[in-house]
């Protein structure tokens, strides 16, 4: 974990490719964090996406995938090293991968879907990650306790992003056009 700081470590270890729509990153055997660079599992609502607002909620979302990814890339490092599950949450009805479950502890929820700037301000400021903050949770409670639509009336008001969900998706959900092939390419 000491690794985790130097400030090579993530430029050593990060590919930044083109990967399918619904994968926003991954750790292979190599091991590199896999970062895909298509954006198309955002959704973004109200920002430019050459804002700085946007910018702010991109570095938040990666942040939110690189902490995922973290604890798979370590034990795909160090395979024989015992390994804790003090992050690892018991859940009663699922069976959650080792990211999900720091993502929990983290933030008391196995999945992120929106993010608004007050959140990803939070999420870049280091005094939200102190010992004892209760801040990153806060603010996940603050957009979860409304309801999708109140949400997204929010995000078209002031801004925010959405984010694919996998282990969500459903038959009827529409998959636009664009999210089938890259939005970097012309």
């Amino acid at each position: 974990m000491n690794n985790v700081f130097n400030e090579d470590f993530f430029k050593d270890r990060i590919i930044y490719s083109f990967l399918p729509n619904s994968i926003k990153a991954c750790v292979n055997s190599t091991p590199k964090i896999i970062l895909n660079v298509c954006g198309n599992h955002i959704i973004s609502y109200k920002n430019d996406i050459n804002s700085e607002d946007y910018i702010t909620l991109l570095k938040a979302l990666y942040t939110i995938i690189l902490i995922h990814e973290i604890i798979l890339l370590i034990r795909r490092e160090n395979p024989k090293d015992v390994f804790t599950n003090e992050y690892k949450p018991k859940t009663d009805n699922y069976d959650y991968d080792d990211g999900r479950s720091f993502i929990y502890h983290i933030f008391g929820n196995f999945v992120i879907i929106y993010i608004d700037l007050p959140f990803a301000e939070k999420i870049l400021t280091k005094k939200s990650w102190e010992k004892d903050s209760k801040e990153l949770k806060n603010q996940l409670e603050r957009i979860e306790n409304k309801n999708e639509d109140e949400i997204i009336n929010a995000m078209i008001k002031q801004g925010g992003i959405k984010c694919y969900d996998s282990t969500n998706e459903s038959e009827d959900q529409e998959i636009e056009m664009l999210d089938f092939c890259c939005r970097l390419n012309p």
